[in-house]
């Protein structure tokens, strides 16, 4: 009985680390879409890539 609560709870870890790591690959194609649109928009990337520093990186 108590391999199949094991394997039970194995699976669902399993489960939730596909699931979170298949939200992470979403989140980080929204964000390389919107940062490389940034940069497409302007003419000079050297110029976006300044404006994006700043916001990415407020305290330094």
């Amino acid at each position: 009985m108590s391999v199949v609560v094991i394997l039970a709870l194995g699976t669902k870890k399993l489960a939730v680390g596909i699931t979170m790591s298949a939200f992470l690959l979403l989140f980080l194609e929204y964000a390389a879409k919107w940062v490389f649109g940034l940069l497409t928009l302007c003419s000079d990337a050297q110029i976006a890539i300044k404006s994006l520093i700043p916001k990415v990186f407020p305290f330094l």
